[in-house]
């Protein structure tokens, strides 16, 4: 040991050597909260006197640092000590010859805190002093060492076994029914230690308030932009003193959530989170609750509307739109895995594409477990038709009454913004009265009364020029003529989704502010169930039919005696289309019954030797269709080209009842004759226009039109090859 330093070698302990000397020496200092540092002076100063240890024993002033940020935080854990941290660093980097506190409660209430502590010092040299006993961690024997370590455990015992007598009193009091924490705003703890209301007017209608103004606006955002609007604070308790102030989202969402406002007490409501630098962990707890525990400010079905609100709209990433005419991209989510939905298109060459959306859940093993696919047609008619029904233009008493209740709240902002004022004008008078009645033998006193005086003085003049600057009433609520017409404006809404300046990027735009998304429940051939979910938190459940469920709604009104028409009619009212995303017509109705076998009869069957014989006549299909226009029963729905063509193909397959067609029609030697005109033109090097115009000059007409043209030139001469062509064996 160096002896050099005379009277300090003789009291400096023998593990002290010169290269510690050279080092730091640190006094680490603790209390657990900020009411021990406030209350509990004598121990901090304690802790303070610590460092004349190191001076005593040789080290100067300048390496000698005393760590008191971690005063007011808990030593269950270093995440949120940032003394420990720096102090854990130093020891690492080989800068610390000592480290002193006063006892191992101060240093960590966590074994695990206390062991890396403890390896950092041993592998660094560094020297520990701890309940007046100094140790030498990497030369000490085991058995002193393993004292120290049952020190620090004894800590977080003790500790551990405090903190859960006490947690265990809080929940043996909730559990009876009693108060174990404090109460919100709006209420107070009455003499009998029960929660009351507030007797304060104005909290009490500022709670009331910011409820009502979440179920009329529907959103955080609006609410807020409400009250700064109108001037609107909200009141907060701070260690009994109640201030008004602004409210923010994450306050304003604190206060909607509480079930205090319902009137339960609960304790627990919020689950524990680790404070590590690991990812938050949520330790599972049940929560403690005693409904009907004190006077509510809102009933429970306010209360469940609200909440179904605020969850719905619940931030979530959504898939973008996209600029496919698949309305609901976006929108549809599955289930069965709580998954969006993508929206696919496809087509067969020379057609129209065509979306559908789909869900393919693929597990670990490459097998899917679910796939759920469904047209967007069929989806998104059903939902489109369901919103317009409910943004149907409302009733003129009705329209009246909402403006009536937006009449009454704003008389009561302007009562509230008057009762501001009032309060404003008290405090400048009350401070006022400070400053004349203070002692003028005391200026300093004196001087802060007077800058009291002035902030509520500025404080009365602000809130003065705001409500003069904001348009009194600028709002004012519609009266009777205005709202008349503007419900005549709204009742044009269904004209504007059709209207063809509305793009499908404004109808999606207009469905993202009305939805939060719609659900796929379940699905089957015939029908897809689908849960709309309202951006105002309502659900509603409603059933997008399919073709084959349409053929069954079909099949049983009409065994059950109802009219084609009135069927028809009801489809088109449900916003039904057909497969090809056509309205629901009488014609679409009659094929289907055909193809159900579910046609009237007699004039199905008349109808069909009409077409029999005319094809036999060799009459054209402009030809049938007059004739089926004026001889063929109402009841069969109107007859186009492809029905016709329809019924055509069928009679060739058989029909039962009906004379087969023979094997060649007279409209099939003309278009046998028009395939070997084509076919000799095309060997002679003739262009599909020259044998169209050389055609047209004869006289001769196709089936459906009035005139050849090349590509139906092209067309006929397929098929005629086709007919021609013998089947060839197959060489594979």
């Amino acid at each position: 040991m160096d002896t050099s330093n005379g009277a300090l070698d003789r009291g400096r302990p023998e593990k002290i050597r010169a290269f510690h000397l050279e080092r730091l020496a640190l006094v680490y200092i603790r209390q657990s909260s900020p009411g021990q540092v406030r209350n509990y002076t004598g121990s901090t100063a304690a802790q303070r006197d610590l460092k004349e240890l190191p001076r005593r024993w040789g080290w100067p002033d300048s390496r000698i640092h005393v760590i008191e940020s971690d005063l007011g935080r808990s030593g269950t854990t270093a995440s949120d000590r940032p003394g420990f941290g720096e102090m854990l660093t130093w020891i690492d980097q080989g800068k610390v010859g000592i480290v002193i506190y006063r006892d191992p409660s101060r240093l960590a209430r966590n074994p695990a805190d206390d062991v890396r502590f403890f390896l950092s010092a041993k592998r660094a040299g560094t020297l520990i002093h701890e309940n007046e006993v100094l140790h030498d961690p990497a030369n000490d024997p085991v058995a002193e060492l393993f004292g120290m370590h049952l020190g620090g455990l004894l800590a977080w015992y003790e500790n551990e076994n405090r903190v859960r007598h006490f947690l265990d009193a809080r929940i043996a009091k909730a559990r009876r029914g009693e108060e174990v924490s404090a109460p919100p705003i709006g209420y107070v703890r009455s003499s009998r230690g029960q929660w009351t209301q507030d007797s304060d007017p104005q909290i009490q209608a500022a709670i009331e308030r910011v409820f009502a103004l979440y179920a009329t606006l529907g959103s955080l955002g609006n609410v807020i932009k409400h009250m700064r609007a109108n001037h609107l604070d909200f009141p907060r308790r701070l260690r009994g003193v109640v201030t008004w102030r602004g409210v923010d989202p994450a306050h304003l969402h604190n206060i909607l959530r509480n079930p205090a406002y319902v009137g339960d007490c609960v304790f627990r409501r919020h689950p524990a989170r680790s404070k590590s630098a690991a990812p938050a962990l949520t330790a599972r707890r049940e929560p403690i609750v005693t409904p009907d525990h004190h006077e509510p400010y809102v009933t429970r079905a306010q209360w469940q509307t609200i909440q179904d609100m605020l969850t719905s709209r619940r931030p979530s990433i959504r898939p973008v739109m996209g600029k496919g005419h698949a309305l609901l991209q976006g929108l549809l989510r599955c289930g069965q895995c709580e998954r969006w939905m993508r929206t696919q298109y496809w087509a067969r060459d020379g057609q129209a594409r065509t979306a559908t959306y789909t869900c393919r859940h693929i597990d670990e093993w490459g097998e899917s477990t679910h796939v759920v696919s469904c047209l967007a047609r069929f989806v998104d008619r059903a939902v489109v038709q369901d919103i317009l029904k409910a943004l149907r233009p409302f009733q003129l008493e009705t329209a009246l009454a909402v403006i009536d209740k937006a009449r009454a709240e704003q008389t009561s902002v302007e009562r509230t913004q008057r009762r501001q004022l009032e309060r404003a004008e008290d405090e400048v008078e009350q401070a006022h009265q400070a400053y004349l009645g203070a002692n003028k033998k005391h200026p300093r006193v004196k001087v802060h009364l007077e800058t009291q005086f002035d902030a509520a003085l500025a404080r009365l003049e602000q809130l003065r020029a705001a409500l003069s600057a904001a348009p009194a009433s600028a709002r004012q609520p519609l009266g009777p003529e205005e709202t008349a017409e503007l419900l005549q404006l709204s009742s044009q809404f269904q004209e504007l989704w059709d209207a063809p300046t509305t793009t499908n990027t404004d109808r999606k735009q207009l469905l993202r502010i009305l939805l939060s998304e719609v659900v796929v429940r379940q699905t089957d051939k015939a029908v897809v169930d689908l849960e709309m979910v309202w951006v105002g938190g309502r659900r509603e459940r409603i059933r997008a039919l399919r073709p084959q469920g349409v053929d069954a709604r079909v099949r049983e009104q009409t065994l059950a005696g109802v009219p084609a028409t009135t069927i028809a009619t009801e489809l088109r009212a449900a916003g039904v289309i057909t497969s090809t995303g056509r309205p629901m017509t009488l014609n679409a109705v009659s094929q289907k019954l055909g193809r159900l076998g579910l046609r009237k009869g007699a004039q199905w069957q008349a109808a069909l030797r009409l077409i029999r014989q005319a094809l036999l006549d060799g009459r054209q299909h402009r030809e049938i269709l007059t004739l089926l226009k004026d001889q063929a029963a109402p009841v069969l729905g109107s007859w186009d080209s492809r029905r016709l063509s329809d019924v055509i193909r069928r009679l060739r397959q058989g029909i039962p009842g009906i004379d087969p067609l023979p094997e060649v029609l007279p409209g099939d030697r003309q278009e046998l004759e028009v395939g070997q005109i084509i076919d000799a033109r095309r060997r002679a090097g003739a262009t599909w226009i020259e044998i169209a115009d050389g055609l047209n000059a004869t006289g001769l007409k196709p089936q459906r039109a009035e005139r050849f043209t090349p590509n139906q030139l092209r067309t006929l001469h397929l098929r005629a090859q086709a007919r021609v062509a013998p089947a060839e064996p197959s060489t594979t």
